[in-house]
């Protein structure tokens, strides 16, 4: 499950990406060559990921709930960043993981405790990815950053995720009649 997170977590990064390339594109196209150019939207960090989904969600009005976004995205990033860069990882039993991120503290680094997730924190952060990743679907969606999606001959929409994890039954799609 840990690098099933990992793995998840690089293709949220990947969308959110590909949202602000998209943004750009479709905003500001005589400045997107640049930006391409320069890389500026394959460059971008973790740290400005939450705020750039926030800021092209307003900026194309796009509904709902996202006050809890950046806080569950870094509560999921902690224990990708521990799992993609741990050097150790233990098991003292088969639901717990142990992970050290650093075993040798140099001159420039700061030691950093242990972090230990059970297999239930396991899982409900790879609920957290999913309504992350429903929240950027959901926004590409918005104002036609995307083209339609069908699925088989029906087409469809993101469904609009709810503010919190917690509250969202899993609903990935709706009817694709306009909004």
């Amino acid at each position: 499950m840990a690098l099933e997170l990992v793995g998840r977590f690089a293709k949220l990064q990947e969308t959110i990406d590909a949202l602000v390339a998209l943004y750009f594109q479709k905003r500001t196209p005589g400045l997107f060559w640049y930006l391409k150019q320069k890389r500026a939207t394959a460059n971008i960090s973790d740290s400005d990921r939450p705020k750039l989904l926030l800021t092209i969600a307003d900026d194309l009005q796009a509904a709902g709930d996202r006050s809890a976004f950046s806080e569950v995205f870094v509560k999921v990033k902690v224990i990708r960043d521990y799992v993609g860069h741990g050097s150790r990882v233990e098991t003292p039993d088969p639901d717990t993981l142990v992970i050290t991120k650093n075993t040798v503290i140099g001159f420039a680094s700061k030691e950093e405790p242990d972090l230990t997730v059970r297999r239930d924190e396991l899982a409900a952060r790879l609920l957290d990815l999913e309504w992350l990743m429903q929240h950027v679907l959901y926004v590409m969606a918005t104002r036609g950053l995307v083209e339609k999606v069908s699925l088989g001959d029906h087409e469809v929409r993101p469904a609009l995720p709810p503010g919190l994890p917690s509250d969202w039954d899993g609903s990935m799609w709706e009817s694709g009649r306009s909004r």
